[in-house]
């Protein structure tokens, strides 16, 4: 159901801004360390990255960029043809191996990005070096490495935020509310608002609004994400204060000169 609201969101954009934006001709994908980015010198409307691993997913896109992920796809499209930031995708922690990545444009041409992995690079590279004795390795292996190892296998194929936000409509809500808002697809739930804060108002396109059980789970769920991410924001703008006190030089110490006593020699004496 939701892939097929994808596609719409694809259809509406290509007539909107189909001959309005740079087209991509080629396109690179990098995956170094932890940051995903997408160099293609034009606005895509939708891409299409097939990979292996277990990969929790940071999200670094503009407002109005939806994201989704599968077990081994993951699909953006932008609703709003806006460039990326620096070409920034996402970050990621865990393991992600991008296999193939496909875009398409707003003219609906379709372009295969060429990949650069610098981190299977690195493990390829590692593996050629491999010394023969994994007991040899297992020893020399620190508590903190295996830690390590356990905890990147606990992930799954997740992202911290997929709303959608900057979205802007003049079709009325059922509480007549038009504008800006935003869209949590994983919840179904839509708020005021070009960016969700705590002055955000939840908004339907049903009479019932929120009423059952399950609707107020979600609508709960958003609001907890919403306060969540407010205080984060919050914390990381707030400066550092440090506490300045005005400290008034000291005067110079008064050193006494020590006096000397001058002895008083009486000329003469007794006879």
């Amino acid at each position: 159901m939701y892939t097929d609201k994808i596609k719409s969101f694809v259809k509406i954009t290509e007539t909107i801004f189909g001959d309005n934006l740079p087209e991509p001709q080629q396109a690179n994908l990098q995956c170094i360390d932890d940051i995903v980015t997408l160099d293609c010198e034009g606005v895509f409307n939708m891409l299409v990255i097939k990979f292996v691993g277990n990969v929790y997913i940071y999200n670094e896109l503009p407002d109005g960029y939806i994201i989704t992920i599968s077990k081994d796809t993951i699909r953006i499209v932008n609703k709003l043809g806006k460039f990326l930031n620096n070409n920034l995708l996402f970050k990621f922690g865990g393991e992600f191996n991008p296999k193939k990545a496909t875009l398409y444009t707003f003219k609906n041409n379709k372009v295969i990005a060429n990949i650069f992995n610098k981190n299977e690079i690195e493990l390829i590279a590692q593996n050629k070096t491999k010394i023969e004795d994994d007991s040899i390795l297992l020893l020399e292996e620190g508590e903190d490495d295996r830690n390590d190892r356990m905890s990147r296998n606990t992930y799954t194929n997740k992202i911290d935020d997929d709303s959608v936000k900057g979205l802007y409509t003049t079709k009325p809500f059922k509480d007549g509310y038009t504008g800006y808002y935003n869209y949590f697809p994983s919840e179904g739930v839509y708020m005021s608002g070009k960016k969700p804060t705590n002055e955000s108002k939840p908004l339907s396109k049903k009479l019932k609004g929120y009423s059952s059980k399950k609707s107020k789970k979600s609508l709960n769920s958003v609001l907890s994400k919403v306060a969540k991410n407010v205080v984060i924001k919050q914390v990381k703008s707030k400066p550092s204060e440090r506490i300045v006190k005005d400290i008034k030089p000291k005067p110079a110490p008064i050193t006494k000169q020590a006096t000397r006593k001058e002895r008083t020699i009486k000329k003469g004496g007794s006879y």
